[in-house]
C-alpha cells in the first residue's frame, strides 16, 4: 500500500502433534517455529519495510517471539482461545490476538517508519461479533 512493502510470514506451533492425530499428521511434522520464522525474517529483511508474523502458536511461543525475535515488529497470533484485552508491546514491537471461534475480529492500524522498518504508532481494536440469536426464526421464515 502506497509503496510499503510488507512481508507476512505464517508460523505453526511446535505442539501440532498434540493437536491432531497420527493418522491425520501421517509423515508431516512441524519444525521449531521461532527459529524457522526468524530464518525467513532474516531473508526478507532487505526486501521489505515491515515484517508481520501470522502465528497459530502457544502463549509460551508468543513470549519467546517477543523476547527473541526483534526483527519481527508485528505479531498477530491465534490458537489460544482467549483474546488479549490490550496489545502486548516490547521494545516497540506489538503482539495482538482476538478471541477464537469467530467471537471477535481485530483491527491494527499502523504508522511505519520505513527507514527503521518499525511501527512508530499503532491503534489496536477488538471488534465483537454479535452472536446469533438462540431462539428459532419465526414460523413464517422457516423453510
Amino acid at each position: 500500500m502506497n509503496g510499503l512493502r510488507v512481508a507476512v510470514i505464517g508460523g505453526l506451533t511446535d505442539s501440532m502433534d498434540t493437536l491432531s492425530t497420527p493418522k491425520l499428521m501421517q509423515e508431516w511434522h512441524t519444525i521449531p517455529v521461532v527459529a524457522t520464522v526468524r530464518k525467513y525474517a532474516a531473508e526478507l529483511k532487505n526486501k521489505s519495510d515491515l515484517i508481520v508474523l501470522l502465528g497459530h502458536i502457544t502463549e509460551e511461543e508468543e513470549r519467546e517471539f517477543l523476547k527473541s525475535a526483534t526483527e519481527i515488529p508485528v505479531m498477530v497470533t491465534g490458537h489460544i482461545h482467549s483474546g488479549l484485552d490490550h496489545a502486548i508491546t516490547q521494545d516497540g514491537r506489538i503482539l495482538v490476538r482476538v478471541k477464537s471461534n469467530g467471537e471477535e475480529l481485530g483491527r491494527l492500524d499502523l504508522k511505519v517508519d520505513t527507514k527503521k522498518k518499525a511501527p512508530v504508532s499503532w491503534e489496536w481494536k477488538r471488534i465483537p461479533i454479535n452472536p446469533p440469536s438462540s431462539s428459532p426464526p419465526p414460523m413464517s421464515m422457516r423453510k
